[in-house]
């Protein structure tokens, strides 16, 4: 089980994606050097790797607190209404459009039947 400092920095991450302060990629070498250095918050390891400036994380800061005072301060139920709309975007535009064309039947680079 992560602990709430864990948590809490993904769910910082997690916000900072959506709003669209943060690039996939940002947040992935973020998270790796956060994992190397967990004494940092991950908001100033994306803020030292240029990722956010300092302002966004100056604006992130109390939206994180709000999200875990919206939830009773339990930042696993915080991820858990996040996670549902992130999991989609995470995985990419190409991704997303690969898995929308297999649903209607495109196998390979063929449709069936032609």
């Amino acid at each position: 089980m992560a602990t709430p400092h864990a948590d809490r920095n993904l769910l910082f991450g997690i916000l900072a994606l959506q709003l669209d302060f943060v690039s996939r990629d940002g947040l992935i070498a973020g998270m790796n050097a956060w994992v190397l250095d967990k004494a940092k918050p991950l908001g100033q390891v994306l803020q030292e790797q240029g990722a956010l400036a300092a302002a966004e994380v100056a604006l992130l800061e109390p939206l994180v607190q709000q999200h875990l005072k919206r939830h009773g301060g339990d930042a696993e139920k915080s991820l858990a209404v996040t996670q549902a709309r992130t999991k989609p975007r995470l995985l990419g535009p190409s991704r997303r459009r690969y898995n929308r064309l297999r649903r209607r039947g495109y196998v390979g680079g063929t449709w069936p039947g032609s």
